[in-house]
């Protein structure tokens, strides 16, 4: 975990955390013959890192900025196949656990096998020409990054990168019970962990010890990341179904019902991280001071 440091150049900082990010997503390239749905995870992930860096600093060059951050979202969605479905399989694994009803759970297994045999032709995994055309994406990346993260700016704009995150999280937190908008769900999931992967890169700064809160952000990006997965099968669900099956309903219950329960430990969860106005939160951070 990149933590920045006090008293030293921040864009130089900024610029080693995107090299080391980029780096070890051309190391999984080298390592790996194909983009199996575990490479795909991790490549993912180390996107998902920049996209948050760039929206800590994206006023720097606003336009810059939002174009960093398209470029990592584009490079995500390419890949995004082969792991849904993985994680697709997973979720119907975790479902039979949830239920006593055998007919449910051989329900499921059906679903489950009929997935694992559809042929889907995914153009992202594997082949050498994919492999080479995102490692010159990457390096192109790299160089992006270089030319945007240069010379000296106020560490003032770190901070109105997090508040921003911040309100924004907040403001979805605040806004969910009322609305219960499948949209408003997946983007607070995007915000908070947005806001886990700032924490980390700014917990030198802040006062208090961010220990207790990363670990709530990682739970409750999880819990999120799980509710997202049941709605994904929702639909997959529909799909899968040849025709109507008198189960299926059943299954949705039991997906519906486990999805009430996460939603409701997600809220309770974000009163913790996100009770206080983005004002009483600045202070709660030190002076960063940039050499």
């Amino acid at each position: 975990m990149f933590r920045l440091q006090n008293k030293r150049p921040l864009s130089r900082q900024l610029r080693l955390v995107v090299r080391d990010r980029i780096d070890s997503a051309l190391d999984l390239l080298a390592e790996n013959d194909e983009l199996t749905p575990g490479t795909v995870h991790q490549l993912r992930k180390n996107f998902k890192r920049l996209k948050a860096l760039f929206r800590l600093v994206r006023t720097l060059n606003q336009a810059a900025g939002e174009q960093e951050i398209a470029r990592y979202r584009d490079l995500g969605r390419e890949l995004s196949s082969s792991r849904d479905r993985e994680v697709i399989e997973q979720t119907l694994v975790k479902l039979q656990f949830l239920t006593a009803d055998c007919a449910v759970i051989e329900r499921l297994d059906g679903l489950l096998q009929r997935l694992q045999k559809q042929d889907i032709d995914d153009s992202s995994s594997g082949s050498c020409e994919s492999i080479d055309a995102l490692r010159q994406k990457l390096l192109e990346a790299r160089h992006s990054a270089e030319n945007l993260l240069i010379g000296d700016f106020s560490p003032d704009l770190l901070m109105g990168g997090y508040q921003e995150t911040y309100r924004k999280s907040r403001k979805l937190w605040k806004r969910i019970p009322e609305s219960r908008q499948q949209e408003d769900w997946h983007d607070w999931r995007k915000r908070v962990k947005d806001d886990w992967y700032q924490t980390q890169l700014l917990s030198n700064f802040r006062e208090d010890n961010t220990r207790k809160r990363l670990a709530n952000l990682r739970t409750l990006a999880d819990l999120l990341g799980y509710d997202h997965d049941l709605q994904n099968l929702s639909e997959i669900i529909e799909i899968l179904a040849v025709r109507p099956y008198p189960l299926d309903e059943e299954v949705q219950q039991l997906i519906d019902k486990q999805r009430l329960v996460l939603q409701k430990e997600c809220l309770e969860l974000g009163r913790k991280l996100y009770q206080d106005k983005p004002s009483v939160m600045q202070k709660q951070f030190s002076s960063i001071e940039s050499v």
